[in-house]
């Protein structure tokens, strides 16, 4: 047989918007809009990524209504949340279990010299997630799930990309995850 394909792709990407919308019965989307943003770039001037042209995307589909976008790994950047929170509205997405985070300073009572720090002790999400004592266990959430429970962490930690506090939630479920492993998100709503 002969293929038709050309050996790369021309960098389209499709990106849709919906509202999630839930009942007693369930939750469901409501398609909103979808776009193919081009990864071509026509003027050397260009330099918006692919992440960097959602907020616009938002902003048509949204105007000036606060919001809560749930995406994918691929948006877990600081300028993107920062973008975001600009325009009054909330990033909630996957991290990799490598993450790293920081807790907050603690205060001294006598001053140092230099520029005050900003964040405290390192902090490895993996790590967060040995620690049994601290998780709490509950019913899944999961459409579809009866009877399965989880165990789940929240942590509020400082986030080095984005310069401020957001909140790290580790869930642990029985059969998702790596080999049942843990699974680690985050939030910029605290």
């Amino acid at each position: 047989s002969y293929n038709t394909k050309p050996p790369y792709i021309t960098g389209h990407s499709c990106h849709s918007i919906a509202i999630l919308n839930g009942s007693l019965a369930g939750v469901f989307a409501v398609h909103l809009l979808t776009r193919i943003l081009e990864g071509l770039r026509f003027s050397p001037k260009d330099k918006k990524s692919q992440i960097a042209k959602i907020p616009n995307l938002l902003v048509n589909a949204l105007g000036d209504v606060p919001f809560y976008l749930v995406a994918d790994a691929y948006y877990a950047s600081g300028a993107f949340a920062l973008s975001l929170m600009a325009m009054h509205g909330h990033l909630v997405t996957r991290v990799k279990g490598n993450a790293v985070a920081y807790r907050p300073v603690q205060k001294c009572d006598k001053p140092q010299r230099g520029r005050p720090r900003i964040y405290g002790k390192k902090v490895n999400l993996k790590a967060l997630s040995k620690e049994r004592p601290a998780f709490v266990e509950a019913e899944s959430p999961v459409y579809g799930e009866r009877g399965v429970k989880i165990q789940y962490r929240e942590v509020v930690l400082l986030w080095k990309p984005l310069g401020k506090a957001v909140k790290f939630v580790i869930v642990k479920h029985p059969t998702r995850g790596k080999r049942g492993g843990a699974f680690y998100l985050m939030t910029t709503d605290l």
